[in-house]
């Protein structure tokens, strides 16, 4: 019985694997520093001046974006880590090679034919 195990395959499906846990690192690094400043800086609220809907409302714009723009990064880092589990298991799957039967020498089950 002979492995078809494929060196090339295995090692993508770990690369793939790699990559998408480091999008998924990086998403969750610029989530933190994100989310992590305070809502004065992102809004562009200064103290002691009146608050200008205008900016404010650009500022909110611009987080909801780049809230959508991290949410869209965690879900193709984790579709990329998984493709990369599915990979690596394909490439280390056994694929026994059966020997070809040959019907004419080989023996008929006794238990498969009707008795007369």
């Amino acid at each position: 019985m002979a492995d078809k195990r494929t060196g090339i395959g295995a090692f993508l499906g770990i690369t793939v694997f790699l990559g998408g846990v480091c999008m998924v690192a990086a998403t969750f690094w610029r989530a933190l520093g994100f989310f992590s400043s305070p809502p004065e800086v992102r809004l562009g609220i200064k103290e002691g001046q009146p608050i200008d809907p205008a900016v404010t409302a650009s500022s909110l714009g611009q987080i909801t974006i780049q809230i959508a723009v991290l949410v869209v990064m965690a879900m193709v880092g984790a579709l990329l880590a998984s493709q990369g589990v599915k990979l690596y298991g394909a490439a280390m799957s056994t694929i026994p090679e059966e020997p070809r039967k040959d019907p004419e020498t080989e023996p008929k089950d006794k238990g498969s034919e009707p008795e007369p």
